[in-house]
């Protein structure tokens, strides 16, 4: 029993009469509404309404309700081309784009029902998720399709079908779908080791958007920033809601959702008057210095909201409401506008066509004051879990309350008291079902991924806190056999195991091995004893104390924020339990502190106290990443990919393009703190000191290899010294990277044609950005080689080269660092002669590299690679490839060419310093 009575108590029975008032209480919800209709045409007859009103921002893009209607059109019969079927299912794998609203209302159109996805995802649960739900086709990109490769169904790439798309008719499809067939199929975390899909039918997700219209309410006049993942169904509201009253939608980007700041940013941009959050996105708002605005509405759901936190909101200004809902009666079923006062923040009386039941273990109603499990029925009840007939029966049971033919209650697991007007405090749950920072998880899907590994024989999570209180996920694992190896070899397989499996949210903060489990009197896990965490990641790793001021400055600001005592200065914040709240936090004291506000980019490159020193006694004047090692994606079931010579900062967003299976490594062997008497004098010794830590980092092939410019140099150097070792090279992949020497070995003639053909085209270039006010006349002026010639003969004999920076003033600046490696690369490049690598190359070339007649359009790398050059044209210049259709197509090409474990994709740094027009190496520096 969930209660049991006390002893020598009777059960709480409610009489007959009693009984059937309530019943009447719980059944004042009906409200009428269009329930024959379906969201596509709430959404057209909007459109008839005001066509030409903004219905979808993203970034600097947007779409008029028209537009919006005719591309969802359009692709909604691209489907019906392709042979989907109506009632089917289509999965939807896309980032966060005006793409993803067009295709969730073209596959309602089509009369399908949609399949979120998250790209964040790890591809084991996408496959899962896949494999379940069966769908007839996937809208998706070309660069995220490849992570779906074992996945036997049609695509419909959005960026590289673009054309084939637009031919379709735009003209608005005759209305397919039933109110009773199913909209959506979403899927949330199972406690049986997998995630169930629930779906949800049109009439349900009609009913919320019109009792969400009322109250809270929104009109045509307001304008909604949408933070909230697709992959979760709260999604919904802040999606479609708008666009059935004829608001305006803000689509947050991904970087815009996970920083305070810069969500911050963009509410003051777009004036926002509505938003819909977690408890721990709202914090990250207040956190970033947010002081609110007295016309926006706030929405709060996704766990119990703090008091403390509705306090702070209300002070805010603006409307302020308090959501409660399980994904299965479709997002929420209750909505109470939030008042200052006492104790914990109420449940409020259900919405529109909405009853609430608290019951006994019986399944029979307990009076007001008395705890019980929550039932929810009504129009928002889900259809069931998709094809889980079992798991349906038993938490989608009859509704005996009320004379509606087959209609059913969804039992929520959550105990509540019912109190006056309708209200009910939440008490906890009746299972190990969790909510953390607004995602809801099962606990027993992590134990059910800690108990595949073969040593695991028992496993348990719990939900704790960490250091700092915040809430935290804990892990216990009793492994079948004495462990040679120190339990962190075990831990971290186990880790890898779960980021395979689990996304980053279900993620255990700390894992414990144990010798074994407590247990109760009785034999049943006694979690309440279960030891505190004494994980290495909470204790200082190291000697390596705060050297100067900033350093202990940052040292104590971190502490404070964590919850820790000393800490090592080398230590990753997120690896010692920081997460994104903590992370907005420790940006805000940093900021109080010194006076710099450090973004959430820059602690993802920066990680650690070192780091963060450097960047703040360098006044922000370019973000450099020192480190030799930069793992930008840490896991995944990929084979590790590889960059030489670039710096992790700027690989950040192609790591999140790549996706969280696809391991992403930047090295830099050239880090500025180690002191070092000598430096390695040719290319051959450079390389072999990156062969050594790749080595290091990666002890057995296939090794992948990418590198732009000079980094694209040393890696062709070091995948040959890999190969020549005996080791496999499955991937070498250069960007727009010159042989050196390359024209010195060009017949006489030639290389005479092929140096003026390649001056002019630069010279061309560099005039085409004066035109275009990318470039003044006075720099095209200083970088010719004519002027140097002037500059000479007047006495500047130093006219024609780039300012050296002296090796023993490099760590002065960021710029220092950068100007000191440039010339020390180009002259040590300069007098490499490349040696023959057994392997092919994949080589990468921007539309605007100087190309024709008398140039190599293998940039000089034939003679040299016996398995052959593969040439592939991307958009952009030298720099502008790794931006805009540039890096989709580099994604692509690079994706196709990688070993049969993994992909990949490349990415280099903006260069700096002037850029001569010569042949000889100039642009394979950086």
């Amino acid at each position: 029993m969930l209660f049991p009575p006390k002893p020598g108590s009777s059960p709480i029975i409610l009489d007959e009469v009693e009984r059937d008032e309530r019943v009447v209480e719980h059944n004042r919800s009906t409200v009428t509404y269009p329930k024959h209709l379906t969201l596509p045409q709430l959404f057209e007859a909007e459109v008839s309404r005001r066509p030409e009103a903004v219905a979808v921002v993203c970034g600097e893009r947007s779409m008029s309700y028209r537009e919006l209607d005719a591309a969802s059109n359009q692709l909604a019969r691209e489907l019906q081309t392709r042979g989907v079927e109506p009632i089917s299912r289509v999965a939807v794998l896309l980032d966060r784009s005006p793409e993803l609203l067009v295709a969730l209302l073209a596959v309602l159109k089509s009369g399908s029902a949609y399949v979120p996805l998250d790209p964040a995802y790890p591809a084991e649960r996408l496959q899962y998720a896949l494999g379940n739900s069966r769908p007839a086709a996937i809208i998706t990109r070309a660069s995220l399709r490849e992570r779906l490769a074992h996945a036997a169904m049609s695509a419909i790439l959005v960026d590289s079908q673009s054309s084939l798309i637009a031919k379709q008719s735009a003209e608005s499809l005759r209305p397919i779908a039933s109110p009773n067939d199913p909209a959506y199929v979403i899927y949330t975390s199972g406690s049986t080791g997998r995630p169930k899909g629930v779906a949800i039918h049109h009439r349900a997700l009609v009913n919320l958007l019109c009792a969400m219209r009322c109250q809270p309410g929104l009109t045509h006049e307001d304008i909604v920033v949408a933070v909230t993942t697709i992959s979760f169904d709260i999604a919904a509201l802040e999606l479609f809601l708008p666009l059935i009253v004829g608001a305006k939608v803000i689509l947050a980007k991904d970087q815009e959702m996970a920083d305070g700041g810069a969500l911050l940013e963009l509410l003051r941009r777009h004036a926002a008057t509505f938003m819909q959050a977690t408890p721990v996105t709202w914090q990250l708002l207040l956190e970033a210095g947010w002081h609110g605005d007295p016309v926006l509405k706030m929405l709060c759901g996704g766990e119990a909201m703090p008091r403390k936190l509705a306090e702070r909101l209300l002070e805010c200004g603006g409307e302020l409401w308090n959501m409660y809902g399980p994904t299965e009666t479709t997002v929420w079923s209750s909505a109470l506008r939030v008042e200052s006062g006492d104790g914990a923040v109420p449940i409020g009386p259900p919405i529109a066509n909405t009853q609430f039941y608290v019951l006994d273990d019986d399944q029979e109603l307990v009076p007001h004051g008395v705890p019980g499990e929550l039932f929810i029925g009504g129009d928002g009840v889900a259809l069931g879990y998709f094809d889980l007939p079992e798991v349906t029966a038993g938490k989608f049971v009859s509704d005996k309350f009320r004379d509606h033919p087959g209609a059913k209650l969804y039992r929520t697991g959550d105990i509540v008291q019912m109190q006056k007007h309708g209200r009910m405090e939440y008490l906890g749950r009746a299972d190990h079902q969790i909510k953390l920072r607004g995602f809801r998880i099962e606990l027993g899907e992590i134990e059910a991924v800690l108990l595949r590994h073969p040593d695991i024989v028992e496993a348990v999570a719990v939900l704790g806190k960490d250091p700092s209180g915040e809430g935290a996920i804990w892990a216990y694992a009793v492994s079948q056999r004495a462990q040679a190896e120190p339990p962190e070899v075990l831990i971290g397989a186990l880790r890898t195991s779960l980021a395979q499996s689990l996304p980053g949210y279900m993620r255990p903060s700390s894992i414990v091995v144990l010798d074994a489990l407590p247990r109760t009197p009785n034999g049943k896990i006694d979690r309440r004893s279960l030891p505190l965490p004494t994980s290495a990641r909470w204790q200082s790793k190291g000697p390596a104390p705060p050297l100067n001021e900033t350093e202990r400055r940052l040292a104590n600001i971190w502490s404070s924020v964590l919850g820790l005592g000393a800490i090592d200065k080398t230590a990753d914040f997120f690896e010692l339990g920081g997460h994104s709240l903590l992370a907005a936090r420790l940006t805000t004291r940093i900021e109080a502190e010194f006076g710099q506000r450090l973004s959430l980019l820059t602690l993802f490159n920066a990680p650690t106290i070192e780091a963060q020193a450097k960047l703040l006694m360098h006044g922000g004047q370019h973000e450099y990443d020192f480190r030799q090692v930069v793992q930008l994606r840490p896991n995944g079931s990929k084979p590790p990919l590889i960059a030489i010579h670039n710096t992790g900062v700027y690989y950040y967003n192609l790591s999140k393009r790549l996706g969280p299976d696809q391991p992403l490594t930047a090295f830099q062997v050239f880090d500025p703190s180690i002191a070092r008497q000598t430096l390695p004098r040719t290319v051959e010794d450079i390389a072999a000191e990156y062969t050594g830590l790749v080595r290091k980092f990666q002890n057995t092939g296939p090794y992948q290899l990418i590198g732009w410019c000079v980094g694209g140099v040393l890696a062709f150097e070091v995948a040959r010294q890999l190969v020549a070792a005996g080791h496999e090279v499955s991937l070498l992949a250069m960007i727009d990277a010159w042989a050196p020497g390359h024209n010195g070995r060009l017949s006489p003639l030639r290389a005479i044609l092929a140096d003026y053909s390649y001056r002019w085209q630069l010279i061309g270039a560099d005039w085409r950005r004066v035109m275009s006010r990318e470039q003044n006349l006075a720099t095209f002026l200083a970088q010719r080689t004519l002027s140097k010639k002037l500059l000479r003969w007047v006495g500047h004999s130093r006219g024609d080269e780039r300012a050296r920076v002296a090796f023993e003033t490099r760590e002065l600046s960021a710029e220092n660092y950068d100007q000191w490696l440039l010339g020390y690369l180009e002259e040590t490049a300069q007098r490499y002669e490349p040696k023959l690598y057994t392997g092919k190359i994949t080589l990468l070339r921007s539309t605007r590299e100087p190309k024709g007649l008398f140039l190599d359009s293998e940039m000089g790398w034939g003679a040299f690679a016996s398995g052959g050059v593969e040439v592939a044209v991307i958009d952009g210049d030298h720099f502008t490839v790794f931006n805009g259709d540039g890096l989709e197509q580099m994604a692509t090409h690079l994706s196709t060419r990688v070993d049969i474990h993994g992909k990949s994709v490349c990415a280099g740094k903006r260069r700096s310093g002037a850029v001569d027009d010569t042949l000889n190496f100039h642009r394979t520096i950086n």
